[in-house]
């Protein structure tokens, strides 16, 4: 009876691992769902630790409009209701900032639009900040993420059929919840001035892992220098193309050094 403990051990091992390849498989079964062609600026490699196993990039994408209180206006109360939460009470209402802010969150996917007229808006907010001369001449424009959040949904067939460009429009599986902010100076209860918008609090797609075949080129630029890996303010060093599947996951097909 006591080998049946280590015994036991090893078959979760490997059913555990014989589910996570079926998943893989059935994400890349078919055509691919989307295929972009990112930069260490929406892809930069992820922190190295003794205890990494292997190479990983870290997504990076625009989380707040600058300047704005709101973090995604276009995001508003009519998409959170969209999404399936309970907006009945005014957000001016007495307790609403209570009862939203202990609201679950709720699973729902996210399209991100890859340099497009979203980022060109975020860049031109980005650049109105005062004190933005004091920072190196173009230093968002040469390396801040042009992934920006554009739209929310709980159907990621129709966030397709609404944004068709799958080498533009990335669809990703998120968390959301709901965001009580109030923008002004508020007084008492804030009556008029509260609102409500949708908060991603997490994509689902964090890091990406690099095959063995395809790492060397940005580990030997990660051993180039001191960490952290990633440099601001200049272009990037590479591309990375992406793949996603019918699960909407990502994988690596493709590095390209790009510094000269």
């Amino acid at each position: 009876m006591r080998r049946a403990g280590p015994v036991l051990a090893v078959v979760v091992v490997i059913l555990a691992n014989a589910l996570a390849l079926a998943a893989v498989a059935r994400n890349r079964a078919g055509e691919p769902e989307a295929e972009a062609l990112l930069t260490e600026r929406e892809l930069p490699l992820a922190p190295w630790t003794d205890e990494s196993t292997g190479t990983f990039l870290r997504l990076e994408w625009q989380r707040s409009l600058p300047g704005s209180k709101i973090e995604t206006p276009w995001l508003d109360q009519a998409k959170l209701e969209s999404l399936g939460f309970d907006c009945s009470v005014p957000p001016a209402a007495a307790g609403a900032r209570e009862r939203y802010g202990r609201m679950a969150a709720r699973p729902a996917y996210v399209v991100l639009e890859h340099d497009g007229a979203a980022f060109r808006r975020w860049l031109e907010a980005a650049e109105a900040q005062p004190g933005v001369t004091d920072a190196p001449p173009g230093s968002a424009r040469a390396s801040a993420s042009r992934l920006v959040p554009i739209d929310v949904g709980r159907d990621a067939g129709e966030l397709r059929r609404l944004y068709p460009d799958r080498s533009r429009d990335l669809i990703v599986p998120a968390i959301v919840r709901p965001r009580w902010t109030c923008p002004d100076e508020c007084e008492g209860d804030g009556a008029g001035k509260a609102v409500l918008s949708v908060l991603i609090q997490s994509l689902l797609v964090r890091e990406i892992h690099v095959p063995k075949g395809l790492g060397a080129p940005l580990e030997a630029l990660r051993a180039a220098e001191p960490p952290p890996p990633r440099r601001r303010h200049v272009p990037p060093r590479y591309e990375v193309r992406l793949l996603f599947g019918a699960r909407h996951e990502p994988w690596v097909t493709e590095v390209r050094i790009t510094e000269r």
